[in-house]
């Protein structure tokens, strides 16, 4: 693993939970558990790959240990952590420290997660209740502040990590997931840039995402999309008026799918599921495909017209809209063309 430190915009954004700070920082623990891969998190952090948060829930959770000493050293400890803020809650939130009034997005979010962790609802005469409210909060607090991964080693939260990703967008990963991406991700940037014999003048848009419009007959149905450890070098032959054939027979593609009933970029929350057995994608006008480049990195492709001279038109001519994802994951549910 190189120690060169990733671009800022490239650095993942992580916010640890309550007990992985207390795994981490209460020596006397005989207990704790991901106790490397959370020391291995926080020395990304010092080398500066990535961005470590905690919310103020950690704070107001360890103002309930009744082990008084445990309880003084954590406070203590836990300033070395930058904080962000959730939800202001009366009798929890101390109002200097970044909590923020409820909003009808708080709401819906704070709802959302609440449905999806604690489906039977919170009892508020019940002892956890407390608890489960914290627990709310540490994942609302991760979302309104845009960050991207959340760590935590709480099996109620963990077994709904799938469905906490699909509805309010949260990504929520145990400390080894989160090493095990951290790693792929660094790995990832020191990628040799990748050139392209096709990435002629009129046949090359460099930028991330973008719109592209060109003759599928002309510099052998290629046309590049990217650059540097991003580039994509998309190749299309003609199918009909309305669709095109989609190839991975790039030396700079690893691989192709086509994203079934999906019609716009940004219901693709994970590209990576879709089936990228074959060399070739027909794709219809409206649809999109997922390629993956020989570095690891995701694009989502969407066709939106298709011309044939042999069907009517006046011309052979492709147009897409595009979005390369720079993060190393395959959700496109962010994009806004």
């Amino acid at each position: 693993m190189s120690d060169k430190i990733l671009p800022v915009k490239e650095r993942p954004k992580i916010t640890l939970d309550n007990n992985c700070i207390i795994n981490l920082l209460d020596i006397r623990s005989t207990t704790a558990t991901s106790v490397d891969e959370l020391y291995e998190i926080v020395r990304l952090g010092l080398a500066g790959d990535v961005e470590i948060a905690i919310t103020t829930r950690v704070e107001a959770d360890l103002e309930n240990d009744r082990d008084i000493k445990r309880r003084a050293d954590l406070l203590r400890q836990i300033k070395m952590f930058p904080v962000v803020g959730t939800v202001a809650r009366f009798n929890v939130s101390k109002w200097d420290r970044g909590d923020v009034y409820a909003s009808e997005k708080s709401d819906r979010l704070a709802d959302d997660v609440q449905k999806i962790v604690f489906p039977g609802g919170l009892n508020p005469t019940s002892s956890s209740y407390g608890n489960k409210q914290n627990d709310i909060d540490h994942l609302v607090g991760h979302a309104l502040n845009g960050r991207d991964v959340f760590v935590t080693d709480d099996g109620a939260i963990i077994r709904k990590a799938a469905e906490l990703r699909r509805a309010p967008g949260i990504v929520v990963m145990t400390p080894a997931q989160c090493i095990n991406f951290l790693h792929e991700l660094i790995e990832r940037q020191t990628k040799v840039p990748l050139q392209s014999d096709r990435a002629v003048f009129g046949y090359h848009n460099k930028k991330l995402q973008g719109k592209v419009s060109f003759d599928y007959n002309n510099n052998n149905g290629s046309f590049v999309i990217g650059d540097g450890i991003f580039l994509f070098e998309t190749k299309w032959s003609g199918a009909s008026g309305v669709s095109i054939w989609a190839y991975n027979d790039s030396s700079s593609v690893d691989s192709i799918a086509l994203a079934k009933g999906v019609k716009v970029i940004n219901e693709v929350s994970d590209g990576s599921q879709y089936d990228f057995s074959s060399r070739a994608r027909g794709v219809s006008e409206g649809g999109v495909v997922i390629l993956q480049n020989i570095n690891g990195f995701y694009a989502a492709i969407r066709v939106i017209d298709v011309e044939a001279e042999d069907r009517g038109d006046s011309q052979d001519q492709l147009a897409f809209e595009y979005v390369i994802q720079t993060n190393g994951s395959a959700d496109f549910s962010g994009y806004q063309s």
